[in-house]
């Protein structure tokens, strides 16, 4: 828990350091989502990583890396080399969190039940969160982000002592060396995301393609994907293999995955700044949005538990019911614009977003996990969660932010072309006060077209899917360790041969 409440640091605390570094909006989320792209990148290593080194080497060394990485966020200004420390941050808090979820898999479901396992971590993940978000919202009430790194820095030394006094030395397999990782096909599926987050992220910023930044930046990623593609032909074993992307129903599900990102990237972009600058609501407010997000997940985690445990293998269903409640969040939403709503009126919608959110996202895996075998299961996880937090995150954050703008100024010209010097309006209530509710009316106009043309994509979606033949019975069992060991083991030991 104390890794998951190390990232939720980096990301919570991202708006004091906007003030107090004089960071730009922007600066701080390509310095989070950087994190993001080292924790979905190492997802195809994590395996080989725990077949070579011991629980205790990889606790020992995956804490003192984060004390560093935070002691070095304290003390540094620089975008790119802060980018650069949250890369190699959220590389080694997926590395431990993975650690710990596998050590008390066996504790969770003795069955090895992919629905139970992944009911459980997906909500702990998830959850945590929205959790420690809150927590470091309410703590930054009081103090700055400055201390907030402290706290965690002592946590993580309170971890360290307790993994170097508690924990042995043991190995229940002899080790497998690293050796056949695609090192430099890891690389370049770095760079590639990083160029796509830094061009969708500083995009508008630079005004596109007017910006010799976003050229080169387009120019970088053109070329890394051409190496990558032409690396992927000519290495034995790539860092993601093609053989990942071949299976069938692989497209469906990157379009389900990116799709349901990009509809819920609204609130981060739009329902916040709508809270915030037409509600006035403040960031305790704000922020108790959470827990009826938390208490939607809770929900989603039984509905699963109930659906799955009892043989229900059907996922369709599942489906339908997740995106029918992103559905419905949308709705409610473009049904509440309104300069009176009160926070009550977020509470449903918050609880409903919770649901769809980690309802498909725990669906979804699962259904991942019965069409990949467990070979490239891995990889397609790793596939998965740069459509999920690196690409349909940002590139919905960035569409839905072009969007606003475009429809913000197409709202101005057709709302104010009365407004002029000799419209008595202004000699009765004054230029101001005119003015500033003019541009919320044109905000608010601005987010329903939004959120209603989002719903309607929404329901174009479940109509896909209730078109969409029924998917095949999930086969939702784990593989013992001892069998993806020896999976990892011959395919080492054919490439030293080889």
């Amino acid at each position: 828990m104390v890794y998951l409440f190390s990232g939720a640091i980096q990301l919570a605390s991202a708006g004091q350091q906007v003030g107090g570094l004089s960071f730009l909006q922007k600066d701080t989320q390509m310095i989070g989502f950087s994190a993001f792209v080292g924790m979905n990148m190492i997802f195809p290593m994590l395996f080989r990583l725990r077949f070579r080194f011991s629980t205790k080497t990889i606790l020992t060394a995956v804490t003192i890396i984060l004390i560093i990485c935070h002691l070095l966020t304290l003390y540094t200004v620089n975008v790119p080399l802060l980018c650069f420390i949250n890369f190699i941050a959220g590389t080694f808090r997926m590395l431990g969190a993975f650690e710990t979820m596998v050590c008390i898999q066996l504790l969770i479901t003795p069955t090895r039940s992919y629905a139970v396992f992944y009911a459980v971590i997906f909500f702990i993940v998830q959850g945590s969160a929205i959790f420690f978000s809150a927590q470091v919202a309410y703590i930054l009430h009081y103090l700055s982000w400055y201390h907030l790194h402290i706290v965690i820095i002592l946590l993580l030394i309170w971890t360290l002592l307790m993994v170097y006094f508690l924990f042995r030395q043991y190995r229940s397999m002899k080790k497998i060396p690293l050796y056949g990782i695609d090192w430099a096909g890891y690389a370049l599926w770095c760079i590639s995301l990083s160029l796509i987050l830094f061009i969708a992220i500083y995009g508008k910023h630079y005004e596109w393609f007017h910006s010799p930044h976003i050229c080169w930046a387009t120019v970088g990623l053109i070329g890394t994907l051409v190496l990558n593609l032409y690396h992927m032909f000519h290495v034995k074993r790539p860092y993601i293999s093609l053989e990942t992307w071949r299976y069938p129903n692989m497209g469906k599900l990157v379009l389900l995955f990116l799709a349901l990102y990009i509809s819920l990237a609204t609130p981060m972009t739009l329902q916040n700044s709508y809270m915030a600058g037409i509600l006035k609501f403040d960031s305790i407010h704000i922020v108790l949005l959470n827990w009826f997000v938390l208490g939607g997940m809770l929900l989603s985690v039984g509905l699963c538990y109930v659906w799955f445990v009892r043989n229900k293998y059907r996922i369709k269903p599942m489906i339908f019911v997740g995106y029918a409640c992103v559905v419905l969040y949308l709705l409610l939403i473009y049904c509440q614009i309104d300069p009176q709503t009160n926070i009550e009126s977020f509470y449903v919608p918050a609880v409903l977003r919770g649901i769809g959110l980690l309802l498909l996202y725990i669906v979804l895996t699962l259904y991942i996990a019965n069409i990949v075998p467990f070979k490239h299961n891995f990889q397609a996880l790793c596939i998965m969660g740069f459509i999920r937090m690196s690409l349909g995150t940002v590139l919905g954050s960035s569409l839905i932010d072009n969007w606003m703008h475009y429809l913000t100024e197409k709202n101005s010209l057709l709302l104010s072309p009365e407004l002029d010097s000799v419209n008595t309006v202004f000699q009765a209530s004054g230029l101001s006060q005119v003015t500033q509710e003019l541009s919320r009316q044109v905000m608010m106009v601005s987010m329903k077209e939004i959120y209603g043309y989002m719903a309607m994509a929404g329901i174009l979606i479940l109509i896909i899917i209730l078109l969409e033949k029924e998917m095949k019975r999930l086969n939702l069992f784990f593989p013992k360790l001892k069998t993806i060991r020896h999976i990892f083991k011959r395919a080492v030991d054919f490439d030293r041969k080889s």
